[in-house]
């Protein structure tokens, strides 16, 4: 099971699919000496991510939005490991027609998920 939590165990996410393996991400200055080499430095550790396309309903979609806009962590559970970190930026695209129930209009977007923290559940 793939979900979306908040830190207090609030679920956020209806579904989540394309769920990118871990990726990481450095700051890496690449230089060229007077010899003609070229010296690479990474600075600091790298970041590790994940992308994936989430699917929320309207409320879920403010609750994100609330979230991200102050820095709050997210919780994300992907089979027997959990990863704690940041959400940025989701860009809400409408997923089906508008409804007059909140928890029935729907919407998608992705999502680069920061981990700040893992462990197994």
């Amino acid at each position: 099971m793939i979900r979306l939590l908040t830190l207090t165990s609030q679920q956020v996410s209806t579904g989540i699919r394309s769920l990118s393996p871990e990726q990481y991400e450095t700051i890496m200055i690449e230089n060229k000496l007077l010899d003609g080499s070229t010296h690479i430095q990474t600075i600091g550790d790298p970041l590790k991510f994940r992308n994936f396309e989430i699917l929320s309903n309207n409320i879920q979609v403010d609750q994100i939005n609330q979230a991200e806009s102050i820095g709050s962590k997210f919780r994300l559970e992907v089979d027997d490991k959990y990863y704690i970190g940041f959400i940025s930026n989701p860009d809400w695209t409408r997923f089906n027609y508008r409804h007059p129930e909140p928890t029935l209009r729907y919407f998608t977007a992705s999502i680069k998920f920061t981990v700040s923290e893992e462990g197994s559940i």
